[in-house]
């Protein structure tokens, strides 16, 4: 399970991280100071920093450059939290050897998304990969797992059986829902692929599992479908 380390001294931010994140599958560290944290590191790595501007004794932008110079550093992808969204204050961020920058306040959801963002890219290898469990109805994508309701599971597993080719809204209606030809609201269909997407995407609105082409119906685009009894 990815471990993912809050550094910051405003405990509010740790409150708004986790709740952000409360559906993913992450474990959790708090730490308040660059010293503590630098010290930390020595036993234990987390897969992904998130840094706040202002630590208990130094400034966010200094930890990160002065961890950016050690060996035990230097892969750990850091999204940065900083109140200044100007392109020099973005600039400022990576250059000190932040792999992201986020504006506070933040939206749950556009947290959400860099952090599954920084975590693939960080395990890239993972990132085709869909592991679909059959007795609680949930799905492992990118490392992440998933619960599904019964028919998003189900149009999942339909989508899954014919991985790279093309599945109509009419089509579905009549697999998936029992639908004669030329019967049923091709909206239903739209409602459970967005409900779909919201769950396994990164960004739903530019999805890239679950994939539309006008006039050709939905895909599923990943390398390797794995079902789990």
């Amino acid at each position: 399970m990815p471990l993912l380390s809050i550094a910051t001294n405003d405990p509010t931010l740790i409150v708004q991280v986790q709740q952000a994140l409360s559906s993913q599958h992450y474990d959790f560290a708090h730490i308040r100071s660059g010293a503590a944290l630098m010290q930390s590191m020595r036993h234990t790595a987390p897969t992904l920093l998130l840094l706040d501007t202002m630590l208990q004794d130094m400034d966010g932008l200094q930890f990160c450059r002065q961890l950016r110079q050690k060996e035990t550093g230097s892969r750990i992808p850091i999204l940065y939290f900083s109140e200044d969204r100007t392109p020099e204050g973005i600039a400022e961020a990576l250059d000190a050897g932040a792999d992201d920058s986020l504006r506070k306040p933040f939206v749950d959801r556009e947290l959400a998304a860099r952090t599954r963002a920084l975590l693939r890219r960080r395990n890239p290898q993972r990132s085709t990969l869909l592991v679909l469990e059959t007795d609680n109805k949930s799905v492992m994508v990118a490392g992440r797992q998933v619960t599904l309701t019964k028919i998003e599971y189900d149009l999942l597993v339909l989508l899954s059986q014919t991985r790279g080719a093309h599945i109509t809204a009419e089509s579905l209606l009549q697999r998936l829902w029992n639908y004669a030809p030329g019967k049923g609201d091709t909206a239903l269909v739209r409602n459970h692929i967005h409900n779909l997407r919201v769950k396994i995407e990164d960004d739903p609105d530019r999805p890239r599992y679950l994939v539309s082409h006008h006039g050709r119906g939905y895909t599923l685009a990943v390398d390797y479908v794995q079902r789990v009894e």
